[in-house]
């Protein structure tokens, strides 16, 4: 596969991506250990904002997860607080998030730096939903734990991959910033709604492929995607090259270490394993499109 040209250049900011992150929430953060007070008073949608999108990208421990979860939680019912005085407090969270997507939506058709900052906004609240559920629900079950545990080191190993395929593919291009945005993304929303199917009892996701199958054909994709070739001979894009490679290396030995503990949590619910095949399979999808479009 031949590199793609694009003449402007933006520098490369690791971030997440835009989607439509679903509302379903229950509305009301949980009871945390952290208060407004402790974290600042949060008076405007900015404040929100630089607490949700802190440090979205790099791997997460199952700790970070609780903490980033709680800090949160005590950021929404702050700027609730300041800007929502006298309303009932049942859809708290809906409420806030529903302000968020306006301004995540009023953002994504406008500059680079505006798809950029829609795409942090929606990927935030498509982890909290996640982090919501399952630290309400499900913190104290092994199972979970472990299943959860092992995903945030997969979600971090296809977002480093499809970050590095993305710059391989399309070389000091603008373009580069809104087709890592639109993967990252894209698998925190992915999760998000595997999660709320998968554990609240929702239909699940259905995939003419066993497991087994999926997998090959992610590996397939993986090995194809980094076939990207240095027609130039740029040293630096050697490097994106190195680092193309390692990082599917990791996304393989990190998905069947992951394949371990999901089979076991979906064994002790009962779930078929095509829902699992079904979300492989959408990753083989993203790779897809990054290289075609």
């Amino acid at each position: 596969m031949k590199r793609k040209s694009i003449f402007a250049f933006i520098s490369l900011m690791m971030c997440v991506a835009f989607c439509s992150a679903s509302c379903t929430n229950s509305g009301k953060p949980a009871e945390t250990a952290q208060t407004g007070e402790e974290i600042g008073s949060v008076t405007s949608l900015n404040d929100l904002l630089s607490l949700m999108t802190d440090d979205l990208s790099g791997e997460k421990s199952l700790d970070d997860l609780v903490k980033g979860f709680k800090a949160q939680s005590a950021a929404i019912k702050s700027y609730w607080q300041q800007n929502h005085q006298n309303e009932d407090e049942t859809n708290m969270v809906n409420t806030v998030f529903g302000e968020l997507k306006a301004l995540a939506d009023s953002l994504a058709g406008g500059s680079t730096a505006d798809m950029v900052m829609s795409g942090e906004i929606s990927c935030a609240m498509n982890r909290y939903q996640t982090a919501s559920e399952y630290c309400e629900k499900y913190s104290d079950n092994p199972l979970y734990q472990e299943e959860m545990r092992d995903w945030l080191q997969l979600e971090n190993g296809l977002n480093d991959f499809y970050s590095n395929l993305a710059q391989a593919a399309y070389w000091q291009g603008s373009i580069v910033n809104v087709i890592i945005s639109g993967a990252m993304n894209n698998i925190a929303d992915l999760r998000q709604q595997d999660y709320s199917q998968l554990f609240k009892g929702g239909k699940a996701a259905e995939c003419p492929m066993p497991i087994a199958e999926a997998r090959t054909n992610l590996i397939q994709e993986i090995n194809d995607a980094r076939s990207v070739e240095n027609d130039e001979g740029d040293e630096d894009f050697d490097k994106v090259l190195k680092a193309l490679n390692e990082s599917g290396d990791k996304v393989v030995e990190l998905l069947d270490k992951w394949l371990v503990s999901r089979n076991k949590l979906c064994e002790s619910l009962g779930i078929a394993e095509s829902h699992t095949a079904a979300l492989i399979d959408s990753f083989s999808r993203r790779i897809q499109e990054i290289i075609e479009n």
